[in-house]
């Protein structure tokens, strides 16, 4: 509650941070947390409004609940290797947070830990994520492309889990995005129980209507998108972009026939 308290030097020598040790401190704008700190409070950030950087320890093993809750200004967030778990509502309404870098060996995704992180367009969740709690992303407004590469992981059941939008006054989340992940993954079950779009890491190469193939069907399916007869979901572009350069264009279209033809 320390309000007009804009800079804080920790020793290297700190060890511990307690719980809501710098709660509202509306006015804080960056916090080096020497890499001697193996624990770190709950809600030990929360609600520091004007807060942009933040470099967490090395030492922690988990990422606290509510620890930057609130920190609307709060632009990206790179999580130490040694973390396994990330607390719930730990970066719940960080409005500005773009890129939040998670480590192989994270295994939990808390209940709300990115909800309401709503300039966050991608996440990449590393195998060794073993569970997404409820509401884990929700309202993500941005929130586009999520890649869950454990093909086992718990992902909570709900539509609310993944969502970033809302679908009608009566709240119901919806997800507009895409979930990738491996065929007769988890990711894939979730995603078909609440009707998100779904692509295949393991899919076959150029496969752009998703048959199991890649062949002439396919060809003759973007050369009609080209010249607009037929339009492409948003499972389909990822594929139908063979040059990988962000667009589809007749650029595509040569590369697939010189694929078909080799």
């Amino acid at each position: 509650g320390c309000e007009k308290l804009q800079t804080v030097t920790l020793p290297e020598s700190l060890e511990s941070i307690g719980t809501e040790a710098f709660r509202n401190c509306y006015a804080l704008e960056k916090i080096y947390i020497p890499d001697n700190v193996t624990t770190l409070g709950a809600e030990a950030f929360q609600r520091c409004q004007k807060l942009t950087e933040a470099h967490l320890p090395n030492g922690i093993t988990k990422v606290p609940s509510n620890l930057f809750t609130g920190c609307q200004k709060l632009e990206s967030i790179a999580i130490p290797a040694n973390v396994t778990e990330i607390g719930d509502a730990a970066f719940s309404a960080c409005y500005a947070l773009t890129s939040a870098t998670l480590p192989d060996g994270l295994e939990r995704i808390g209940s709300s830990a990115f909800s309401s992180c709503r300039a966050l367009t991608a996440m990449e969740l590393p195998a060794s994520v073993k569970e997404i709690a409820v509401r884990a992303f929700e309202d993500c407004w941005v929130l586009q492309k999520i890649t869950i590469c454990n093909p086992n992981c718990d992902i909570y059941g709900s539509i609310e889990t993944i969502s970033n939008g809302i679908k009608s006054k009566e709240y119901s989340g919806h997800f507009d995005g895409i979930i990738y992940g491996y065929r007769d993954s988890s990711a894939q079950s979730h995603a078909e129980a609440f009707g998100i779009t779904f692509v295949a890491l393991d899919g076959v190469d150029f496969d752009i209507n998703g048959d199991g193939e890649c062949n002439f069907a396919d060809y003759v399916l973007l050369q009609k998108y080209l010249i607009r007869q037929e339009n492409l979901s948003k499972g389909q572009l990822p594929s139908a972009d063979i040059s990988q350069d962000a667009a589809i264009n007749g650029m595509d279209l040569a590369l697939l026939r010189q694929w078909l033809f080799k």
